[in-house]
């Protein structure tokens, strides 16, 4: 495992290579974490551990039955419905799979995630997270390995 080994307002390319920060892409100098708002990656986390980095962005963490502007924004294990409610289990109704604990919500209802070697048509919808075109007979089946299945995208 490489060790950090640039100062801030070093050359960087990769944010791995910063002591304590990121590497900016556009001037490929190693800059501070970012704060609310801001970039980041699971190699530069957010400034403050009241923020959590969010599809490369932090943004504040809101608790159950705290108001809420979207999904994003809940802990763990919650969805944003006006407040941060806890996501509902497999077989209660439901309308966005954001809301359901497995976050496959089909038919309006929670749905659970499908154990291996049974039928997919995506990666999400599998334990597994590998939904697989079996080689010999074409069928799309959840996998846990590539041995024998050609993975979806």
């Amino acid at each position: 495992m490489l060790e950090p080994a640039v100062t801030q307002g070093g050359e960087c390319y990769f944010d791995f290579e910063c002591i304590d920060g990121r590497c900016d892409p556009v001037v490929e100098v190693c800059v501070p974490l970012a704060g609310l708002g801001g970039p980041c990656s699971e190699d530069a986390p957010c400034n403050d551990p009241s923020l959590e980095c969010r599809q490369e962005v932090c943004v504040e963490i809101v608790a159950e039955a705290e108001a809420c502007g979207g999904s994003r924004q809940c802990a763990q294990g919650l969805f944003c419905d006006a407040t941060c409610k806890a996501q509902l289990a497999a077989g209660d109704p439901c309308s966005a799979s954001t809301e359901c604990e497995s976050n496959f919500c089909e038919a309006d209802v929670c749905q659970p995630l499908r154990a291996l070697g049974e039928a997919c048509d995506e990666n999400a919808l599998c334990e597994t997270a590998w939904c697989g075109v079996q080689a010999e007979s074409g069928a799309r089946r959840c996998t846990d390995s590539y041995a024998g299945y050609c993975v979806s995208p």
